[in-house]
């Protein structure tokens, strides 16, 4: 009795957990047969993703003005070094300039103490501290009598046998001592290497103060040549044609005249004035054939009437 008691109810729990199983299932089917439900994402975030843009836009307009910001602080940095340096270096080339004025101005005034002592001594001037000639110097220490008009101490090629004119001449030319022209070559070699490194500017001063302290100096035609080049290299023609044409009249006998003239003859080119750069250039064949200022005139001839 008691085990068919249990029976039924063994019976009852199967029956229910059939029935919940059963409903379990048909519950799934009728889920899985309902459309899942459709959501319009870009009706419905349309307006989220535009703001999401424009905060994005708005980020990077900020950044890159930022950034530009930044970028435009440095340049003005950098442009304010640039230019203190520039004063600076402007500073130390007034001062260069200046010393170096000083300096040719020192240089003119002792050479002129000096010709000033030689021409007394040449014109036999009382007063003068030096005397020229161990010989005369001797003579006038014993007392003796001043030696005939022709000789002086029996020495005929003495400046005393020489006319007046002659005799300062010949001082003159002792005068520029070994200690002068190497004072001379300095200057001409300081200004020279400015024109090959390129520095036109005081290249021009440098040669302009030497031929003013030194216009009768060895190299005085060469830098006169050269202070027209550093003009032609700053593309001043009409600078560079004037200073080419000083060597013609300054220094008739100088080696750079063929030089000059054919530079004369490319500023005029470069002047426009074609005509007178063919007469220039002509007079250079004609006046130094077979030079190579010759050659090369010839050849800007020819370039000219091409064109």
């Amino acid at each position: 009795m008691i085990f068919s008691k249990q029976g039924r109810c063994s019976r009852r729990v199967v029956s229910v957990a059939c029935i919940a199983v059963l409903a379990i299932a048909v519950l799934t089917t009728a889920q899985a047969r309902e459309p899942a439900p459709v959501v319009d994402a870009s009706a419905q975030s349309s307006g989220d993703i535009a703001a999401r843009l424009e905060i994005i836009e708005r980020r990077l307009d900020s950044q890159s003005m930022m950034e530009v910001l930044t970028r435009l602080d440095q340049l003005q940095q950098e442009m304010q070094n640039i230019i203190g340096q520039m004063e600076v270096l402007n500073y130390e080339l007034e001062n260069i300039k200046k010393r170096q004025k000083d300096l040719y101005v020192d240089i003119d005034r002792r050479i002129t103490q000096v010709e000033q002592k030689t021409s007394n001594l040449a014109k036999g001037q009382p007063g003068t501290p030096t005397m020229v000639g161990s010989t005369m110097a001797g003579s006038t220490m014993a007392g003796s009598t001043a030696a005939p008009s022709g000789a002086v101490g029996g020495d005929s090629s003495a400046v005393g046998s020489l006319p007046p004119t002659t005799a300062t001449a010949a001082a003159a030319a002792t005068l520029v001592s070994p200690q002068t022209k190497q004072l001379q070559r300095e200057a001409y070699d300081r200004a020279f290497n400015l024109l090959k490194d390129g520095r036109y500017e005081l290249a021009i001063a440098s040669f302009k103060a030497y031929l003013e302290t030194y216009p009768n100096a060895d190299y005085a035609d060469n830098a006169q040549y050269w202070l027209g080049e550093a003009n032609y290299a700053q593309r001043r023609y009409d600078v560079a044609l004037q200073e080419f044409n000083k060597v013609l009249d300054n220094y008739p006998k100088s080696s750079k005249r063929a030089d000059a003239m054919l530079k004369m003859g490319f500023c005029y080119q470069e002047l426009g004035k074609p005509e007178d750069a063919e007469a220039v250039l002509s007079n250079i064949v004609t006046m130094f054939p077979d030079t190579t200022a010759a050659r090369l005139a010839q050849k800007r001839i020819q370039d000219i009437k091409r064109r």
